[in-house]
């Protein structure tokens, strides 16, 4: 009899000792029993049911255009026309929304492509980024042509994908899971197969140019008030060199 007393005293204190080590190491997880980012069965032995992590969220896009835009794409083999088209950013293709489902087509074997509707504001013209070195300034995919001339100075765009990343940290459940899609753009002056990025910075632009040519388009600068990030001011510096014959460095 004593030994079965003694045995189911010490199976008390055992257990006794068992719940003082669990309310005693309990917290060790971070944020305790109540973490936010955890479900958790606070009993001895208990299992961690679900993480709380915050669902990844993904906002912009890696189009170019929102929806399907009309438009006319010549290669090698041929035109299409008259499709709903658009310009995978990310993965370097043009999506066309044909009777039998989508089909692409790699931005390097475009010739010619243009996207709008014939004789209005909102038509665009691109070409692949090699017809003009494109390579040479990191620029792969397709420029957009704002001034066209085949003597004089091009101006060309340049639309890329920028991917920002939220920095969430699931050990201190902080930070965010987003991931943004941010269309950006570069623009490029091509004269005589040169091709030189139109810098915001006035001083790196006119790096660009050389002794009196770059005097007149200093002087030009000033005196338009000029802002090398607004395009339409771009647009007027294209067409001021043309009208002066400047050429690049």
């Amino acid at each position: 009899m004593r030994k079965k007393e003694s045995l189911f005293s010490l199976l008390i204190v055992f257990a006794g000792l068992m719940l003082s080590h669990t309310n005693m190491f309990g917290q060790g997880v971070v944020g305790g029993a109540q973490a936010s980012g955890m479900d958790m069965n606070t009993g001895p032995y208990g299992t961690i049911k679900s993480f709380g992590f915050p669902e990844k969220v993904t906002t912009g896009s890696k189009y170019l255009y929102k929806t399907w835009k009309v438009g006319t794409l010549e290669v090698d083999a041929g035109v299409v026309k008259e499709y709903g088209m658009n310009i995978d950013l990310q993965n370097g293709y043009l999506e066309i929304n044909t009777d039998v489902g989508v089909r692409t087509v790699p931005m390097k074997a475009v010739k010619t492509l243009t996207m709008g509707l014939a004789n209005t504001r909102d038509l665009q013209t691109f070409v692949a980024t090699q017809k003009y070195g494109g390579t040479q300034v990191g620029a792969a995919g397709l420029f957009e042509i704002l001034v066209q001339n085949d003597t004089e100075t091009t101006l060309l765009k340049y639309y890329f994908l920028e991917v920002k990343t939220g920095s969430y940290n699931a050990a201190l459940d902080m930070g965010n899971n987003e991931t943004k899609y941010v269309v950006k753009n570069r623009y490029f002056l091509s004269k005589n197969g040169k091709l030189v990025e139109v810098s915001p910075n006035k001083k790196k632009f006119l790096e660009s140019f050389s002794g009196e040519n770059r005097a007149q388009v200093e002087a030009f600068l000033k005196e338009s008030n000029v802002k090398l990030k607004d395009q339409e001011d771009i647009v007027a510096v294209c067409k001021f060199l043309n009208d002066r014959d400047i050429s690049l460095n």
